[in-house]
């Protein structure tokens, strides 16, 4: 009976401390359980306070980006460009095409320090243009070169040469013109009846000659014929500055051929006055129409030369 009961009282004994376990191991899960998401809890909303705290100046410092447009997500158009060759250097003289102004270019006068300027024959009157200003309505002189002048008209850039659209091929062509110095004056009877020459113009001596004053009238008042007959550059000094004019391709039987004047003959004064500008040829020129007399001086094959001419 005693033995009985003592293997009853192990057996619950046993039993009570495994459930007792049993119970203690549950309540210690649960208490570890809770403490790990009271940590996780706390863990998580340290970080989320952490994240709005640096979210904030993140996105400031994105501001820069968007403002800079780093990722170019609204682009701007691009500037075209002029593509440049190997051959075309960056300050290539722009492009020109020939002008179709009524105008013809008689004289330039290119200036180094100061304006520079053409002279025109528009409508049978000689005007004097600067650059900068019009000679006529939308076309304005913007650049002036020795031999030709470049204008704006109405936004294109055209050029106008020296003379018109003769050009010197033409007259290196042309046949030689024998001076008059050296052609001996024809006879009145060998002169044709209706030939003006001898009652215009007569040379009375190697270098000198009488000149109808009609013959001087209707050569300055028909300008655009006369500038067809010659043509004249500045003639440049060893400095570069301009010393006298140059004349060239003197036509047949104008009244340059007949007056002595021969091709090469650089012109340094008329009636004392140097001609060391076109400003001051433009003056001289002007003052022939009321003269009486006139006297060139020039050089012919590097020897000076005095030609007189008595107005009458």
């Amino acid at each position: 009976m005693g033995t009985g009961s003592n293997k009853y009282f192990i057996l619950v004994t046993a039993l009570f401390v495994a459930i007792t376990a049993h119970l203690g191991a549950r309540l210690a899960s649960q208490l570890i359980s809770a403490n790990l998401s009271v940590g996780e809890h706390a863990e998580a909303t340290t970080s989320k306070k952490r994240g709005r705290a640096t979210v904030a100046p993140r996105l400031a410092d994105y501001r820069i980006i968007e403002n800079r447009n780093l990722f170019n997500d609204n682009p701007k158009p691009k500037q075209p460009q002029r593509p440049l060759s190997e051959d075309t250097p960056e300050d290539a003289t722009p492009v020109a095409e020939p002008s179709d102004l009524n105008v013809i270019l008689t004289a330039t006068g290119v200036r180094s320090q100061g304006v520079s300027f053409a002279i025109f024959e528009i409508e049978g009157t000689s005007k004097l243009i600067r650059v900068g200003e019009e000679l006529s309505e939308g076309a304005r002189l913007i650049e002036v070169k020795p031999d030709r002048v470049y204008v704006d008209n109405n936004g294109r850039r055209e050029e106008i040469k020296l003379f018109g659209s003769e050009d010197e091929e033409d007259s290196k062509r042309r046949p030689p013109i024998r001076s008059t110095l050296r052609r001996p004056r024809p006879s009145r009877r060998d002169v044709a009846p209706d030939s003006s020459a001898d009652d215009t113009i007569r040379q009375v001596s190697d270098t000198a000659w009488v000149i109808d004053r009609r013959e001087v009238d209707d050569a300055i008042s028909n300008m655009s014929k006369l500038i067809t007959q010659i043509r004249v550059v500045p003639n440049l000094g060893g400095d570069g500055q301009a010393d006298g004019f140059k004349i060239f391709s003197i036509r047949p039987a104008s009244i340059f051929a007949k007056i002595g004047l021969s091709n090469g003959d650089i012109v340094k004064e008329i009636n004392n006055s140097q001609l060391n500008s076109i400003e001051q040829a433009y003056e001289a020129f002007s003052q022939l129409q009321g003269a009486s007399s006139i006297q060139v001086n020039l050089v012919r094959r590097n020897q000076p030369l005095t030609l007189s001419y008595d107005i009458r």
